[in-house]
């Protein structure tokens, strides 16, 4: 889900800059590695230390410190430009044993009925590990592993996310080190089971309902 930034100019200092054509949308939910190791947001652009970066969104420039503060050509330095890993929106559709890391904002993002989502390995994405939403009614998450979910602008940092998805099935995952809550169901998701999950080390709520 990321892609390697190549061209920068020395701003200030160890700051650098790089153009950047992200949309509007992926700004707020920035991801950006440095030998794939995430680097931290910083408030505004001098507020920039050794190993964060500042996004300037009207402008489309990405400023950045290596952690080393020396020069980014050095490392391997690459951006989230990619919302989701998988989108889906068709039913009856099977995402079985994939890795999916580095999206700005979902890994798995279910829009369809009847999807079964299982024996993934997702992590380091942008807002949310997994979730269905908009009535995508029958979902099944089973046997992933879903770790180090940020937590952009929305603040949402969830594992798994059930939003007004009915008769979903949520079994034998294992959870851990989101910036927000492990499982949350909310808004109209009757009939939801949860059952055998390990959930820990999340910052918020393990489950949420």
């Amino acid at each position: 889900g990321a892609s390697q930034i190549e061209q920068w100019s020395q701003y200030s200092g160890n700051i650098y800059r790089t153009n950047i054509d992200w949309s509007p949308d992926a700004s707020r939910s920035l991801l950006v590695l440095e030998d794939a190791e995430l680097l931290q947001i910083a408030p505004n652009i001098n507020s920039i230390t050794a190993g964060s970066f500042w996004f300037d969104d009207p402008n489309n420039f990405l400023y950045l410190q290596t952690r080393e503060s020396d020069l980014p050509a050095n490392h391997n330095i690459e951006v989230s430009l990619l919302k989701n890993i998988f989108y889906v929106n068709g039913d009856f559709v099977i995402v079985d044993g994939f890795e999916m890391k580095y999206s700005y904002h979902d890994g798995v993002s279910v829009d369809a009925d009847n999807i079964i989502v299982r024996n993934n390995h997702i992590h380091h994405t942008g807002e949310v590990g997994s979730g269905s939403s908009s009535w995508a009614s029958g979902s099944l998450y089973e046997n992933n592993v879903i770790h180090d979910i940020q937590s952009g602008i929305k603040n949402m940092g969830y594992g798994l996310n059930i939003a007004s998805s009915p008769n979903a099935v949520v079994r034998n995952n294992e959870i851990y080190a989101t910036k927000n809550k492990g499982i949350i169901v909310r808004g109209t998701s009757d009939n939801t089971q949860i059952v055998g999950n390990r959930i820990y080390g999340n910052v918020s709520n393990g489950i949420q309902i």
